[in-house]
């Protein structure tokens, strides 16, 4: 793909009018921020997911007309996924050797949030998974669907109300445990 402005890329992301441009950032831009990620603990899996995340957060902001260009594209994504990969090495190590203070206030607070959130939900998926099957409906359907434990009866064909009750209690303990004998995700869930 021949080179592209940075009017052309804001126009095509607004407009949705070409996928390729994600092709052409991909190819521009990837390279220096798999370079940061691996060089500062990170694996090939990891600066796919952090570009994609900045790609989200970049698209995002041009939809929405809050991207303000006051940077050039590349060094925005670039700074955007710095960002990301600083909480994420916090969160996964909790001694980075990079200091903070260098970090730019890129993204706002609302979207840090976001990705926060999506870092903290794709862990507490993995958690449900490893606490079997009927602890992870039962939970979702407590805790994300607010279902009584007399709609939980009817729905999971426990024989009553206790029964019911006593699992939850069992399976909110299991994932306790699961999350406290792991000190990082103790620190994520804070």
């Amino acid at each position: 793909m021949a080179h592209l402005t940075e009017k052309q890329i804001i126009e095509a992301v607004q407009n949705e009018s070409d996928s390729r441009i994600f092709v052409y950032l991909y190819q521009k831009v990837f390279p220096k921020i798999r370079a940061f990620i691996l060089k500062n603990g990170g694996d090939m899996d990891e600066c796919r997911d952090i570009f994609q995340d900045a790609l989200l957060v970049f698209c995002t902001k041009v939809k929405t007309g809050v991207y303000k260009h006051d940077t050039e594209i590349d060094g925005y994504l670039y700074a955007v996924s710095r960002n990301l990969w600083l909480n994420r090495f916090k969160i996964k190590n909790r001694k980075s050797s990079l200091p903070v203070e260098e970090v730019e206030a890129v993204i706002d607070d609302n979207m840090e949030k976001v990705m926060i959130w999506r870092e903290k939900q794709h862990t507490l998926n993995a958690l449900l998974e490893k606490i079997g099957g009927v602890c992870m409906d039962l939970l979702i359907n407590v805790v994300y669907h607010k279902m009584s434990m007399t709609q939980v009866c009817e729905k999971m064909g426990f024989a009553n109300e206790n029964v019911a009750k006593t699992k939850n209690y069992k399976c909110k303990q299991r994932l306790v445990q699961l999350i406290d004998s792991n000190a990082d995700l103790t620190d994520l869930f804070r």
